[in-house]
């Protein structure tokens, strides 16, 4: 996901079911790896995520539990 030029975010699923994320600045290079939200997804599940504006995210994913889970950061 590109917020802007000069920087990216990354998610992931981790083996542990986990959501993590990084994200790549031009001023600093890579952050270390965070676990978002402390929620699971399904395994293989997609993680989707949408930058309404620059300063703001919702990422969306199915949980191990077949629903469908939101969290955002601003």
């Amino acid at each position: 996901m590109a917020r802007n030029p000069n920087h990216l975010d990354l998610f992931v699923t981790g083996t542990d079911g986990r959501i993590y994320s990084t994200w790549w600045d031009a001023n600093g290079g890579w952050a270390n790896w965070f676990n978002v939200s402390g929620g699971a997804a399904a395994l293989g599940a997609p993680i989707d995520v949408i930058a309404r504006y620059p300063d703001h995210l919702d990422l969306f994913v199915t949980g191990t539990d077949g629903g469908i889970y939101s969290t955002w950061w601003d």
